[in-house]
């Protein structure tokens, strides 16, 4: 447990997406700039800065997803993770092949489209893919060699991976399936700033192509298209839209997400739901699960809990979560809001991240008056301003 390390920080100091080091002036907060809130049905989430689930915009060429001539420039489609079929789709359609989850993304609508993982190579020979799962963040990933043996692919290993998906035209100018090839650069890492106790999140670099000659590209990208990791998660699910979460880490589905998104950082700062912790005010166990979207919630600054973001890359926050093993505690001058993993329970308003991000439910959530910090804050996570 680091518990010297917060310690010895008078107010810890966080970026919303970006880990624990100090954003340069090119990104700090300006009421005076112009910054779109992100509302996802308008089309505004492809200009805004927003802080999203799945990866943050971080200037120009970030993203997470894979795209494809056939659809132009405006369509992407976001691999968010992968499932085994069900029996009844099995005995429906007669294919037994790993489902692929992802969203075609057009001017910030997000339509849920799926594919199918059609073949798989390891070291240049080809093999069938059976399944994959996520140990916590440790990727594993079983194939039939054709000899009747399984190979299991896990760490360094999946350098020598292929993994060929195919996902419907996301065009009316084309019709049928278009074929990425799936390939991982490098061995995994560690992420850094760790704060998870004794479960590293590792992060893997995930490349895609296609047939159509438009290079190797990261799956997860920041600034300029700086290449950046991917995280794959066991079991749970998010909508992109709404961020509620279903499933639960027992489930066969594997989420992947960025790095630097909400919930891979949420998992990186102790907030996984295979971690324990009890509550510091009364000692009872903490849900893990509700502390983990609570992070989420409070990372994305989504007060109203809808999947509606008030923040933007780079922003500096404080967190205090009164939880034993401490993942953050530390003095907050300037309270913004006391959350759950419905959003915010109250808030400051003369404190929140960006004032000029109006949020619709403004007149449902109470102040944080003194009443309700003496009542919430000895319980829930809360956030605050430098």
């Amino acid at each position: 447990m680091k518990r010297s390390l917060f310690s010895s920080v008078i107010g810890v100091c966080l970026l919303v997406s970006a880990g624990c080091s100090v954003a340069g002036a090119d990104m700090q907060d300006s009421v005076d700039r112009t910054i779109k809130v992100c509302t996802r049905g308008d089309g505004s989430c492809m200009e805004s800065n927003c802080d999203e689930l799945y990866q943050p915009y971080q200037g120009p060429g970030s993203m997470f997803g894979m795209q494809h001539p056939d659809w132009g420039t405006a369509t992407t489609y976001k691999v968010v993770g992968f499932r085994p079929p069900t029996d009844l789709e099995v005995q429906s359609s007669g294919d037994k092949r790993w489902i692929v989850r992802g969203y075609a993304v057009t001017a910030g609508v997000h339509t849920y489209v799926e594919g199918r993982v059609v073949a798989s190579s390891f070291k240049n020979i080809a093999t069938t893919f059976l399944e994959m799962e996520a140990k916590e963040s440790q990727l594993v990933i079983r194939l039939d060699s054709g000899n009747g043996q399984v190979l299991v692919v896990a760490s360094k290993d999946l350098v020598g991976l292929r993994l060929w998906l195919t996902v419907p035209s996301l065009s009316a100018r084309s019709r049928g399936e278009q074929t990425f090839e799936w390939s991982f650069a490098s061995p995994p890492s560690d992420l850094a700033d760790s704060w998870a106790e004794g479960i590293p999140i590792v992060g893997y670099p995930v490349n895609w192509e296609t047939k159509a000659g438009v290079g190797v590209h990261p799956l997860c990208a920041g600034d300029g298209g700086a290449p950046q990791r991917a995280v794959f998660l066991q079991g749970q699910t998010w909508d992109p839209e709404t961020f509620a979460l279903s499933g639960s880490v027992t489930d066969r589905t594997v989420t992947v997400a960025c790095e630097l998104g909400a919930i891979a950082s949420c998992h990186n700062w102790g907030y996984a739901p295979w971690t324990e912790g009890t509550r510091t005010a009364d000692g009872q166990s903490a849900d893990m699960t509700a502390v983990e979207q609570t992070c989420i919630r409070m990372k994305t600054a989504d007060y109203c809990g809808t999947g509606l973001v008030h923040t933007q890359y780079g922003t500096q926050i404080v967190v205090n979560t009164p939880i034993e093993k401490v993942r953050h505690l530390s003095a907050q001058p300037r309270l913004e809001a006391i959350w759950n993993e419905h959003g915010a329970i109250c808030v400051i308003d003369n404190n929140r991240r960006h004032q000029n991000m109006y949020y619709a439910c403004d007149a449902s959530i109470p102040q944080c008056d003194k009443d309700y910090i003496a009542k919430f804050a000895p319980y829930f996570m809360s956030s605050g301003l430098p």
